[in-house]
């Protein structure tokens, strides 16, 4: 009696995986299995980005590029410098500002021992899921949709606005 509990287990693990991939292509599932950033939001691959920046996951960071974003990655290399520069450099918070467009995230950054920087992601979904394709710092007052000031969305990671 107690082993089939066990195939009970298994067969519905086995039923849900089978779900899964009905309802999606087997590309897909297994792309995700193996990246689970993959089939997220343009915001949750930013938040990515910069918890990878922040660990110095470098390489891991660059390969959130796409292939024809030459600015964003001499941007990227700017701040990849100042990164292995100075070890104790951290990101405190991350603050999201409301953008019209989804695929267009901006994002003010808190250092631990500079000036808030604001930057402008633009993104597109690719075949191998979402990609940077613009990132430039920001003055905050030119934000997409015309709108100066923003509308405060939330904190990454964890912490509260202030």
């Amino acid at each position: 009696m107690r082993h089939s509990r066990y195939i009970w287990v298994i067969g519905l693990i086995l039923v849900a995986f089978l779900g899964m991939m009905v309802w999606e292509s087997p590309e897909v599932v297994w792309t995700t299995l193996a990246d689970p950033g993959y089939n997220d939001s343009a915001r949750a691959t930013v938040q990515h980005f910069w918890n990878l920046m922040d660990s110095r996951q470098l390489d891991l960071a660059h390969h959130l590029f796409s292939d024809n974003s030459a600015k964003a990655l001499a941007e990227f290399r700017t701040w990849e410098k100042q990164l292995r520069g100075d070890p104790f450099l951290a990101v405190q918070r991350v603050d999201f500002i409301a953008a019209d467009n989804p695929q267009r995230i901006v994002t003010k950054v808190y250092w631990n021992d500079h000036n808030p920087t604001t930057f402008l992601f633009a993104l597109e979904q690719t075949k191998d899921g979402w990609r940077i394709i613009e990132m430039k710092p920001t003055d905050g007052l030119s934000l997409v949709g015309g709108n100066s000031y923003g509308e405060f969305l939330g904190t990454w990671p964890g912490s509260t606005a202030g």
